[in-house]
């Protein structure tokens, strides 16, 4: 950059600090003004888990899958697997049934709830086509649970779905509701007739079955199924439904510990730097206030926080304190020579003011670059993190000033501190010339470790399995596991058959 441009903007920055030493009052107001109205927002963040949240609006995958879900309800499944000695004893069939019916009326957005209680058996008897719930009528001896038992072993249908090929375990397989019950009743019967629906014939839109509402339907489950659980009845609770769930809370737990992990070896390394408490006090509050800012934004945007989200807290908390870092440094130092407040932020704004800017923008810019993401949650995190390190850079610039003009800061002895410089800068001149009078040792090294790194990344390979995301020994990770090996898989899909025409399904080539 040109010396006399960079002169230019020096004084630039130079009078801005005056203009806020000046006005630190007003300044100060400003920004806690702005902060405020964006954290109020926070309450009304939306947690979004599910594995849809990875496609954009417009995607064709999610157009299609949406088109999917209003002509057929939703395709993600619960499965309570029981498993038994003997699926077909009396005893562990009616307390099968005990759990069905219970699950059926208490189980909050349930569309659908299958079991051997209710399986369809269809059978000829004469002349007749009889088509009932398997048990329908209850045996009342055990030839009549043996006649059941070689029904539902005669039937394909119920193979891998209801009755594993051991007969040892058994499930109970419960479809959701597509809709969200806010706004209104869910409707079931008439779904689909936009007259009876809307007037005019206008078309209703509903919202899908929401993040929270999940969370019901799951704790619902979980908690009913396990009640049963015993020795002789050993339950497992699987499916997409419960996996997002608990993907959800896993997500809420590992935040919260990131973020007080952050903020305390944050803490440690400030107050080993400037060994003063408003060293660790300021920036923090900077980082912290420019993040709570930061999510204020999601609902405001209308984004939601999703899985990649949680990086989120901790990056803003990691890059944001730097610029503090660097501001405070020279400030501290200028005061400890002697100077004023306001004359110690003019100066260190001066000295530091271009380098903070440019480090903040070029950072933005970089991750603004993540928006063009064909994977909304990472486009998402782009431009939120993008506007996290802008905001960052305002309060670095605006309020940390203001604060720093209004604390009754004292210079503090600087024996101490000379002592840790020269020990600072000893270390960083020793490592400057190791890498000068070694420079081919350090460029072979580093040549290795580059290829080694190459290799690396010629192995990765992607993949998007939600469950293994979870340990192996979460629950709903090993339900899924148990089902996979002992079921035949825990997943669902759906392949959709368009004739193009009216009734075409009723060809016979069809």
């Amino acid at each position: 950059m040109d010396t006399t441009l960079r002169q230019r903007i020096e004084t630039g920055f130079e009078t801005f600090g005056r203009m806020v030493t000046r006005n630190a009052w007003m300044a100060l107001i400003l920004c806690l003004t702005l902060v405020a109205g964006l954290a109020s927002q926070i309450p009304n963040i939306v947690m979004d888990t599910a594995t849809e949240s990875f496609l954009h609006d417009d995607d064709p995958a999610l157009l299609d899958y949406n088109e999917f879900r209003d002509q057929f309800g939703r395709d993600e499944l619960v499965m309570v697997a029981i498993e038994a000695p003997d699926v077909f004893a009396p005893k562990f069939l009616k307390k099968l049934k005990t759990l069905h019916y219970e699950l059926r009326d208490n189980t909050p957005h349930l569309d659908d709830i299958t079991s051997l209680i209710n399986a369809r058996n269809t059978f000829g008897r004469e002349d007749e086509l009889i088509v009932e719930d398997l048990f329908e009528q209850w045996p009342t001896d055990a030839a009549g649970f043996a006649e059941k038992r070689a029904r539902a072993s005669a039937n394909p249908l119920l193979e891998n779905l209801l009755l594993s090929e051991d007969q040892k375990i058994t499930t109970i397989v419960i479809r959701t509701n597509a809709y969200s019950a806010q706004g209104g009743d869910t409707i079931d019967a008439l779904e689909g007739f936009d007259d009876l629906d809307a007037p005019s014939g206008e078309a209703v839109e509903r919202t899908y079955l929401t993040d929270a509402e999940n969370t019901e339907l799951s704790e619902a489950v979980v908690r009913i199924a396990n009640s049963y659980a015993a020795p002789d009845f050993i339950v497992h609770v699987a499916g997409s439904p419960i996996v997002v769930d608990d993907l959800k809370k896993s997500m809420q737990t590992n935040m919260k510990r990131f973020m007080l992990m952050s903020i305390v070896i944050i803490a440690l390394i400030l107050f080993a730097m400037f060994r003063r408490i408003t060293g660790v006090v300021l920036p923090l509050l900077i980082v912290i206030t420019s993040l709570l800012a930061t999510l204020g934004m999601l609902p405001l945007s209308g984004r939601p926080f999703t899985i990649p989200m949680q990086i989120l807290p901790s990056f803003l908390l990691a890059v944001g304190v730097g610029a503090s870092v660097h501001l405070l440094s020279i400030f501290f130092r200028h005061v400890q020579q002697g100077n004023g407040r306001q004359d110690s932020v003019v100066y260190a704004l001066g000295h530091s003011g271009l380098p903070i800017m440019m480090t903040s923008l070029t950072t933005a810019a970089g991750l603004a670059s993540f928006s063009g993401a064909s994977v909304a949650p990472i486009a998402d995190l782009g431009v939120m993190a993008s506007f996290g390190i802008l905001l960052s850079l305002v309060l670095n610039l605006v309020m940390l000033p203001a604060l720093l003009t209004l604390l009754p800061l004292k210079a503090k002895s600087s024996n101490g501190a000379h002592a840790r410089h020269a020990r600072m800068d000893a270390i960083l001149e020793w490592i400057a010339r190791f890498s000068v009078d070694r420079s081919r040792v350090v460029l072979s090294i580093s040549a290795v470790l580059l290829a080694l790194a190459l290799g690396g990344v010629s192995q990765l390979q992607f993949s998007h399995l939600p469950f293994t995301w979870l340990p192996a020994d979460n629950p709903a990770r090993a339900a899924t596991d148990f089902v996979d090996l002992r079921m035949k898989g825990a997943s669902v899909v759906e392949v959709v058959v368009d004739t193009k025409r009216v009734n075409g399904l009723y060809d016979p080539k069809i």
